[in-house]
């Protein structure tokens, strides 16, 4: 969608005459900046959501909390250390690759799935509003750079690397 706004603009094309109403999109690299140059491009909601095309579940932004929380069908979500694969406590603040397990009230036709989906996601707080924990995407493992000094280690993540280049 950022493709065909920024083509349309230098085009000279009206892309909000297309009719777009809604644009969901899958919290990777949508800044602020981002999400206002698509709702202005096309007239458009933007939605932000996180879904896995292996589970029918996703999670998308609270209005309330800014935080990203998980839909129906029901998914239990936990974070664990990416190389330990050791359970991490669900606190603010705290890191992980994200485990989803789908909790499907169609189980006679689904297996449970327990799926380690590669992607590194933060606790937020808690929201009183959802009365859940909100989470935020961080990027995907594989494309976390690790600074190392001595004993001390700092993970680099994606998402907020987009945040601070787009001066968000």
């Amino acid at each position: 969608m950022l493709t065909l706004a920024v083509a349309g603009r230098e085009r000279g094309i009206n892309t909000a005459a297309l009719g777009v109403r809604c644009l969901g999109t899958n919290s990777y690299g949508v800044t602020p900046r981002v999400q206002a140059l698509l709702e202005h491009a096309f007239g458009a909601v933007v939605l932000d959501n996180y879904s896995l095309s292996e589970l029918p579940s996703f999670a998308s932004r609270c209005a309330q909390c800014g935080a990203l929380h998980w839909q129906h069908p029901p998914t239990a979500p936990e974070l664990v250390h990416p190389t330990t694969l050791k359970a991490v406590e669900l606190q603010p603040g705290a890191t992980g690759m994200l485990v989803l397990t789908g909790l499907f009230p169609y189980v006679q036709r689904t297996p449970l799935i327990r799926y380690a989906t590669g992607d590194t996601l933060a606790v937020t707080a808690w929201c009183e509003h959802r009365g859940d924990w909100g989470w935020q995407f961080l990027g995907r493992h594989k494309d976390t750079l690790v600074l190392r000094r001595g004993k001390a280690t700092l993970p680099l993540y994606a998402e907020p690397l987009y945040h601070l280049m787009d001066g968000a």
